[in-house]
């Protein structure tokens, strides 16, 4: 299919209605309770990648922005709507999640890097899943 570039940035800002939402129970909060996580759209993922690679770059980042897990959790909360719960850069609001007890966190972190597919069992998977051939993959036959 052909398009043009007007109808490919159309089709781009409409694809954000295909970014996926869970709810994950936790029992452990409050019976019945359940977290809603939302997929990262690209602006996020990159912003969560800035800032890895900040700490990664300078421990002392880590301070400024908090940790990756607690990043990733601020990044994907979102309430009943859909809205995101914080903002990408309120550093101290995203705080509030190093209360959480840390099984809760971790848990919660791991489905948050799964929806998002930033875990390399999830980046194989998808590769495998693409269709593609080892020769359109790589630059070796």
């Amino acid at each position: 299919m052909s398009y043009t570039a007007d109808q490919l940035i159309e089709k781009l800002k409409q694809s954000k209605a295909k970014l996926r939402t869970e709810e994950i129970a936790c029992d452990a909060i409050e019976k019945g309770f359940k977290f809603i996580i939302k997929e990262l759209d690209g602006g996020l993922l990159d912003h969560w990648n800035r800032c890895f690679e900040a700490i990664i770059t300078d421990r002392a980042n880590e301070k400024r922005t908090g940790s990756a897990e607690r990043l990733v959790i601020a990044l994907s909360l979102v309430d009943q709507g859909g809205s995101r719960c914080f903002k990408p850069d309120d550093f101290k609001a995203h705080a509030v999640i190093d209360e959480m007890p840390s099984q809760i966190r971790e848990m919660l972190a791991d489905n948050c890097y799964r929806i998002s597919k930033m875990r390399k069992k999830d980046k194989e998977d998808t590769a495998k899943n693409s269709g593609q051939t080892p020769e359109s993959d790589s630059g070796s036959t």
